[in-house]
């Protein structure tokens, strides 16, 4: 399968996996692959998030918003940003990805097999990603002010599947 990812889609996945053990995370998240296509932006995919002000920073200040709303849901306040993940989780494994991010690699994988395409591409991921209808990543895009048909629109591609 990794063998159908343009050269572009390979490393935005390697990318993700380097923002993951940057930030002390146990596992790739989706959001990772998020960060990945715009820190920095590979292809015009990235270009185009990034200058639609989609910036890893403003990725990260919105995942850290979504998780302090989600402790004030329950009465939890706090002004502290997400913690990263226990180190007790981490030692002696190699990173790992998260169910979140392998639905991610499925459904661009899916996206384009469909689209009958050769080559999966950044578009393929973008889509995969924002076409999550739960957890983080809905949430995160609410967080940031967009939907994923906008945020496809701005990217150059078409409306989420």
């Amino acid at each position: 399968m990794f063998e159908q990812f343009a050269r572009e889609t390979r490393e935005t996945v390697r990318r993700a996996v380097e923002v993951a053990e940057a930030e002390d995370a146990a596992v790739v998240e989706a959001e990772h692959l998020l960060i990945a296509l715009v820190d920095p932006p590979r292809d015009p995919v990235g270009r185009a998030l990034v200058q639609a002000g989609f910036t890893a920073d403003s990725i990260r200040s919105a995942r850290d918003a979504e998780f302090r709303s989600a402790l004030a849901a329950v009465g939890v306040h706090t002004t502290r940003p997400m913690p990263p993940a226990s180190a007790r989780l981490r030692r002696g494994r190699s990173t790992r990805f998260a169910p979140s991010a392998k639905l991610v690699l499925e459904r661009t994988v899916k996206h384009a097999t469909d689209s009958r395409t050769r080559r999966i591409t950044n578009r393929d991921l973008l889509k995969a990603v924002v076409s999550a209808e739960v957890g983080r990543i809905p949430q995160l895009l609410a967080e940031l002010g967009t939907t994923p048909t906008d945020l496809l629109q701005r990217a150059g591609g078409s409306q989420a599947a």
